[in-house]
């Protein structure tokens, strides 16, 4: 059994070991934490002289040598962080949020309150700016929204025009053809009545008298790049009913009429070989 008098030998060389341990880590020795690879350089003193229970200080205390010490934080408000070791206030700029401050500060044992933060005041040039970009970012926003409503309309469009062309087949099937299209397949094709011929008199006709000019106009208002949407959708369908598109005749800017809409006129169809 050891004596009284052994013990508090041991004792006192252990809370010496500790006071050396401590003045050693309190010198001029740096602490490296690496944050999502941004990499914060730091005196051990005084930076964590005023916190005993922070998480940083424990890390800090614990490591084995000089390497970095890597710490899950928001790598934008880590420098924040830091900056309330070193002097128990924050300030951060007014597009800072105080809330994200205190919950991040939080997670790092440090139980800051508002009044801890110091927040900017923008100036109005500031302002300004701040309004400007706000503004920049809608009109972009809006820009990708109208972008994606005019790309799904063509889709529609071309959708509905495929619906009209099939009406026009079927119609021509049961003997239901405009006159135009039935002077066209027999001037054309008096040997093969298995060719099909769509004209816009054709979809016009299925699309019903009154308002069957304004629509099918509004139909067949395509961007005047090459209506991709609406030849993929004919083919499409074509191949699902066993024919080919022969002819897909499709009008559009010419070096004469460079704003000339594309236009659908007409469509030919014939059985695949």
């Amino acid at each position: 059994m050891e004596s009284p008098q052994r013990e508090s030998v041991q004792v006192r060389e252990g809370k010496l070991e500790e006071e050396e341990e401590e003045e050693h880590l309190e010198g001029d020795e740096t602490v490296v934490f690496d944050v999502g690879g941004k990499l914060h350089k730091v005196l051990y003193s005084p930076t964590f002289s005023l916190h005993s229970i922070s998480l940083l200080k424990q890390l800090a205390g614990e490591r084995q040598d000089k390497r970095p010490i890597f710490v899950e934080a928001n790598q934008d408000l880590f420098q924040f962080i830091l900056e309330y070791h070193r002097g128990r206030k924050i300030r951060i700029p007014s597009t800072v949020s105080v809330a994200a401050i205190i919950a991040e500060a939080r997670k790092m044992g440090l139980d800051i309150t508002s009044d801890d933060i110091i927040q900017e005041v923008p100036s109005l040039a500031s302002l300004s700016k701040l309004l400007a970009a706000g503004i920049r970012r809608e009109q972009d926003s809006f820009a990708k929204k109208e972008a994606e409503v005019e790309q799904q309309m063509v889709v529609h469009k071309a959708a509905l025009v495929t619906n009209l062309t099939c009406k026009c087949i079927l119609a021509q099937l049961q003997g239901q053809i405009t006159e135009h299209t039935q002077w066209k397949r027999r001037s054309a094709y008096p040997n093969n009545q298995d060719v099909f011929w769509v004209s816009k008199d054709d979809l016009s006709q299925q699309l019903g008298a009154g308002a069957a000019k304004p629509t099918l106009e509004f139909l067949l208002d395509l961007p005047t790049e090459e209506p991709k949407a609406l030849i993929e959708a004919l083919e499409f369908w074509a191949t699902q009913q066993g024919f080919q598109v022969t002819t897909l005749w499709i009008g559009g800017p010419s070096r004469k009429q460079p704003d000339r809409p594309v236009e659908f006129y007409h469509a030919e169809f014939s059985p695949l070989v």
